[in-house]
């Protein structure tokens, strides 16, 4: 065999393991590296919001999220939350945690702040293949947006962050 083909059989083989689909870490996660992974997935999707937009956060989503909101659905619903809002600013974390039923569920909570103001924001994500997937969101601001429309299984029972005393009200 040639030096030329041992290098590209070398580069094919590597080319495969490092690309393609994420597969599946059959090693549990423990709660650091998940709460790591919802914290990465949540500048990840501030960021995609000011710069990519709706359809490069849809694919960000979950499988769960996508059985809930067409893309089509989710493309309207999330232009006219960028309208509204304006770029994201910042993200206040005041709490990541485990949400029920499981583990495989990442909380993350606290104050957005927007062009339009600091308001409310819990973003849900499912550990998928050891990636947070975007699963659910909420954000009100006046009025309330809830992402996928019809799940909100999750965000029925959420308690929206509390401003700090002498801090900006989130509302």
């Amino acid at each position: 065999m040639s030096n030329l083909t041992t290098v590209a059989a070398a580069a094919f083989l590597l080319m495969l393991g490092c690309g393609g689909a994420p597969r599946r870490n059959d090693v549990p996660l423990d709660a650091g590296a998940r709460r790591t992974l919802a914290l990465d997935a949540t500048n990840t999707l501030r960021e995609t919001f000011n710069q990519d937009g709706c359809r490069a956060i849809y694919g960000l989503v979950s499988k769960d999220f996508r059985r809930y909101q067409s893309r089509d659905d989710w493309m309207n619903k999330c232009q006219r939350l960028r309208e509204k809002v304006g770029e994201w600013e910042n993200f206040e974390v005041q709490s990541v945690a485990a949400c029920p039923p499981s583990d495989e569920f990442m909380c993350v909570s606290g104050s957005a702040t927007f062009a339009s103001g600091v308001h409310p924001f819990m973003i849900v994500y499912r550990m998928e293949a050891n990636r947070a997937r975007l699963n659910e969101l909420f954000l009100r601001n006046g009025e309330e947006w809830s992402f996928p429309v019809s799940s909100g299984h999750r965000l029925r029972h959420y308690d929206p962050p509390r401003p700090k005393p002498g801090g900006p009200s989130p509302s």
